[in-house]
C-alpha cells in the first residue's frame, strides 16, 4: 500500500487519516447494485472472489451479492447470499398474527410468523422485496437505547428515529462482519492432521508494456 500511493500515503497530515478506494463493481453485480441503489448494498469491500461452493462472491457493506451465472454479463443469476445464519444470527420464536396497524404479517408456520413494520415493508418494497432480503428470522428487538432491529436471512434493517428522516431506516452492515469472520486466519493443523491438496495460482500484469512514468499493476489469485 506505501508503494502504490508512495509518500501521498506517509505525509504526516495523512498519519491520522485513512485513505480508502473502493474496489471497482464489474458485470454481472453492476446491474444488480444499480437496480438496488448504493443506498442499499453499500460500498464493495472486496474485489470479488470465489467462495467455498464455487460462486462468485462480492462483499458489500450491508449483504453479499453471490453470482450463478457462467457468464459474467447475466445479471439475471445473481442473488444474496443468506449471511444472517453464517454470522449466528438464529432464528427467533414465532409470534401470533398482529393488528394491520401494528405491521405487516409474514406467515411462516402454522399461523405464526413475524411481524414487519410498514415502515421496513416500505423499504424493501423499494429495495427488491423478501426476493432481496429474505424471509424474515426475527422480530423487532432493540440493540441498543436508539436502534431497533429486524433481521432477514439475507440481511438486517436497522430504525434509529433519532436519525435524519432519509437514513431512521438503514440496513444493518453486516457485510463488515461477513468478511471479518472470512478473513479471520485459520488454526494451523498439527502434523497429524495436516492435508494437502491442489493449488493454483494465477499471476497477471495489467498492460503488456508500461512507460517508465506509467503506473503497473500485478495481479494474484
Amino acid at each position: 500500500g506505501a508503494w502504490l500511493c508512495n509518500n501521498q500515503c506517509r505525509s504526516p497530515q495523512k498519519l491520522n487519516g485513512s485513505i480508502q478506494h473502493s474496489p471497482e463493481i464489474k458485470p454481472p453485480f453492476a446491474a444488480v447494485v444499480a437496480r438496488l441503489g448504493r443506498d442499499f448494498t453499500g460500498e464493495p469491500l472486496a474485489m470479488a472472489a470465489y467462495g467455498t461452493d464455487g460462486r462468485l462472491d462480492h462483499v458489500y457493506s450491508n449483504l453479499v451479492l453471490v453470482s450463478y451465472a457462467q457468464s459474467p454479463d447475466n445479471p439475471d443469476l445473481v442473488t444474496v447470499r443468506p449471511i444472517a445464519e453464517l454470522l449466528n444470527i438464529l432464528p427467533a420464536p414465532l409470534g401470533a398474527p398482529a393488528s394491520p396497524e401494528d405491521g405487516y404479517f409474514f406467515e411462516v408456520n402454522s399461523g405464526r410468523g413475524y411481524t414487519i413494520p410498514l415502515p421496513f415493508k416500505e423499504f424493501l418494497d423499494r429495495h427488491g422485496g423478501f426476493e432481496i432480503a429474505g424471509e424474515p428470522i426475527t422480530g423487532l428487538a432493540q440493540i441498543n437505547p436508539r436502534v431497533s432491529r429486524q433481521c432477514f436471512r439475507n440481511m438486517c434493517l436497522d430504525m434509529d428515529p433519532s436519525a435524519p428522516a432519509h437514513l431512521q431506516i438503514r440496513p444493518a452492515p453486516l457485510g463488515v462482519d461477513y468478511l471479518k469472520a472470512n478473513l479471520q486466519s485459520p488454526k494451523q493443523p498439527t502434523a497429524a492432521s495436516q492435508t494437502f491438496q491442489q493449488l493454483t495460482i494465477q499471476v497477471w500484469e495489467a498492460q503488456e508494456q508500461v512507460a517508465s512514468n506509467q503506473e503497473q499493476e500485478i495481479w494474484a489469485s
